[in-house]
């Protein structure tokens, strides 16, 4: 019987998770932290289908950082590693930039929504067909 490879590919997630895990085991190794380095993450280091948010872990760690710790252990032209992980990290505060920035927005037009049902009468809102929980939490008060 030949042999098969039909298994699934790896996530998005799972393959940023398996990246944060390598990156993580550099940087602990770069800062003399091996206290820190467990079985666990060697383990998911290697495993592309890695389930650990160790995403989370290395953005944790590299915020508590000061910006001299980052520039001996992130940006190090030289060290291939560490090109990789200031890249990762530059990526990383893009994309929380952008969700952030979404959240923001999401949060001004509800917000904006509100204050022009607030105008409406109950009939008006039920003649539009509006439904969702804050409206009817807001309407209960308009009776």
């Amino acid at each position: 019987m030949p042999c098969r490879d039909d298994w699934p590919d790896p996530s998005h997630a799972q393959k940023r998770s398996q990246q944060a895990a390598k990156l993580l085991i550099y940087l602990y190794e770069k800062m003399g932290k091996h206290v820190f380095l467990s079985e666990k993450l060697a383990q998911d280091a290697r495993d592309c289908y890695c389930n650990t948010d160790w995403v989370k872990v290395l953005c944790a760690l590299l915020k508590g950082m000061s910006q001299e710790e980052r520039e001996s252990y992130i940006y190090v032209a030289r060290d291939k590693q560490a090109r990789a992980l200031a890249d990762w990290w530059e990526e990383h505060q893009e994309v929380d930039r952008l969700r952030e920035e979404m959240e923001r927005q999401r949060e001004k037009r509800q917000e904006l929504r509100l204050g022009a049902l607030k105008k409406l009468t109950r009939e008006e809102i039920e003649a539009l067909e509006i439904s969702d929980y804050r409206i009817g939490q807001w309407m209960k008060g308009k009776d």
